[in-house]
């Protein structure tokens, strides 16, 4: 007997599908976000709703579905990546440029469309933070738009449900956190008292990890797991899926409960008094059902959000000696690809990719901290190149582009980036590979040497590490760097056109870099902190953290300056300085 299996609908069928629901409740347009119901950067490709319904698979991208036509709006890391994955014929790709949001893009598209007459557009309440959908309709109120919620979303109607995974949470050390829960509990019912505030929810998911000293593994290129908390005076409660699972980590600071009683908790707590939360990290979904059941409430800026950025000296010493495994597996495996490359052996993207993840969990790593990015020649140019070709052998004379990062036992993320030449010691770079390197590394050292007054902004060091490259006529579309710690991206601080406050403790990266499409692209990044300045009061400088060599075949020496070449000099002494107590130690096979 023959079996017929259900054939996945094509996207031509999913939009068709949706575009119909939309007529039904009388809705012009619907925007899908690239997030989930936890407002995750990195949802899983089988639960995120933009790939089901687009293809395209990057960190970021939001879609607009009309009744006429689809849009995705990309920032400048997915230009190419996002040509490449959805069809042509389905969407038009709006490449928003570096310093303007993708919110603001759409906002920009819909009043293009929705200029004359009323119109109703369509969105998930559970995808869109209090503030994100406050900023829509500030955004749109000179136009007639009526913003309706949909739960579930017309999507979600004709979508099979994926089945999520649960996986393993474990408490971490205080050698590694450097905080007790209750401690950290404690500073946050100080703040809610002072605000008379009887419950504090809380939805961002690195906050529920960094409060409870928790970390999970169900969630790929993240520490976390999926949750949401309630802190009350005296008890702080988890909701979890299978909160059984939890039982046995027996903390007498937190009570798990199964993610559906969540509400339960809510309705009996809110009785006592205010409810509170941050609405930059709280869905719109959550504020509804607050004001559905008159339930006073009132928002504030997390205070767990500095208090996660500013790291203890227990987490500064573990992340040190993680960014230190994360230098000698990114070291060993470039010369590992050179020796293989320059004996004649094959090696493609894709393996050499494998190669790097089989390195990490060798070094004592859980998972990696996002895709790697292993980029030979022109693929480079796409910046976040995130699936590396089985079929793309690299070539000895080339560069490849490696990005990468991974957690280990504390649960904090590491993230490095080194281009390099293919081949071996001998191999001679072009002029215009050297040139290009050597450009990205002026502006890196400009970051990483940098000095300032304090008070000063991500955005002041952003146009240092930018200045080199302008000087020669480069741009890169994409901020010069983020914060780093339970999430690989992490706020405050952002290095960027839009920047915030750099303070001290605060653990982020700098990475310019260069993307030309027929030749390639070059990345240098790494991982940096903030320290007082040793001769200047009120005078704060960059050191970086992370010390994997620099690829000296595609340095042009007479580009650097006297203290540029004395810097680097410095620099390359401190991996030497690492070698002599390694943190870890390979095996060959």
């Amino acid at each position: 007997m023959l079996s017929h299996a259900i054939q996945p609908l094509r996207y031509s069928e999913k939009i068709a599908g949706i575009r119909s629901r939309l007529k039904d409740k009388k809705i012009d347009g619907l925007i899908i976000r690239g997030t989930d119901r936890f407002l995750s950067e990195y949802v899983p490709e089988n639960e995120s709703h933009r790939v089901w319904l687009s293809g395209f698979t990057g960190s970021t991208g939001d879609i607009l579905l009309t009744l006429e036509k689809a849009f995705l709006f990309v920032d400048g890391r997915y230009y190419l990546q996002a040509d490449q994955q959805v069809d042509p014929k389905l969407y038009e790709v709006i490449k928003v440029p570096l310093g303007v949001s993708l919110e603001k893009a759409i906002m920009q598209k819909l009043i293009a469309l929705y200029s004359a007459g009323k119109h109703r557009v369509g969105y998930s309440p559970d995808q869109f933070s209090v503030d994100s959908l406050k900023r829509f309709h500030m955004g749109t109120e000179k136009i007639s738009l009526e913003w309706i919620p949909l739960l579930p979303s017309p999507l979600e109607e004709i979508r099979t449900p994926e089945k999520e995974r649960a996986g393993k949470i474990w408490k971490i050390d205080f050698s590694l956190s450097g905080c007790h829960t209750e401690q950290k509990l404690a500073r946050l019912r100080e703040f809610m008292s002072e605000n008379k505030i009887h419950l504090w929810i809380v939805q961002a998911l690195d906050e529920i990890a960094y409060l409870s000293n928790l970390r999970g593994d169900e969630i790929p290129f993240q520490a976390t797991f999926k949750s949401i908390a309630l802190v009350t005076p005296d008890r702080c409660y988890v909701a979890l899926p299978k909160a059984k699972r939890a039982e046995s980590l027996e903390l007498k600071e937190i009570t798990f409960i199964e993610m559906n009683r969540w509400e339960d908790i809510l309705m009996a707590s809110s009785k006592n008094g205010l409810v509170g939360f941050d609405s930059a990290t709280t869905t719109e979904a959550i504020r509804l059902q607050l004001a559905s059941r008159s339930i006073p409430y009132t928002t504030f800026s997390s205070p767990i959000v500095p208090m996660k950025a500013n790291k203890t000296a227990e987490e500064f010493h573990h992340m040190l000696r993680s960014f230190q495994r994360a230098d000698q597996v990114v070291h060993h495996a470039k010369n590992w690809l050179c020796k293989k490359v320059s004996t004649g052996e094959p090696v493609t993207e894709a393996l050499f990719s494998a190669r790097v993840e089989k390195l990490f969990k060798r070094s004592g790593a859980f998972s990696l901290s996002f895709h790697i990015i292993s980029a030979a020649g022109s693929n480079a140019a796409v910046i976040h190149y995130s699936n590396p070709d089985p079929n793309r052998v690299i070539q000895n004379g080339e560069m490849v582009l490696l990005d990468t990062g991974a957690y280990y036992e504390g649960g904090y993320a590491t993230d490095l980036t080194r281009t390099f030449l293919v081949g071996p010691a001998k191999q001679k770079a072009t002029f215009e590979q050297k040139r290009i390197f050597t450009l990205v590394l002026k502006g890196a050292i400009a970051g990483m040497r940098a000095v300032f007054p304090k008070g000063t902004s991500g955005v002041a060091l952003d146009a240092l590490v930018r200045k080199p490259l302008w000087e020669a006529g480069y741009h890169y579309n994409h901020g010069t760097g983020h914060g780093v710690g339970i999430n690989v991206h992490e706020s405050p601080p952002r290095v960027s056109t839009q920047g915030d406050i750099l303070e001290k403790g605060q653990i982020f990266s700098i990475e310019p870099g260069i993307y030309i499409p027929e030749f390639g692209g070059v990345r240098i990044e790494n991982l940096c902190t903030v320290i007082d300045h040793p001769k200047f009061h009120d005078w704060l400088m960059v050191t970086p953290l992370t010390f994997s060599p620099f690829d000296e075949r595609l340095i042009d020496a007479p580009l650097l300056t006297g203290d540029e070449k004395k810097w680097l000099k410095w620099y390359k002494s401190q991996f030497r300085l690492e070698l002599a107590s390694p943190p870890i130690s390979f095996i060959e096979t």
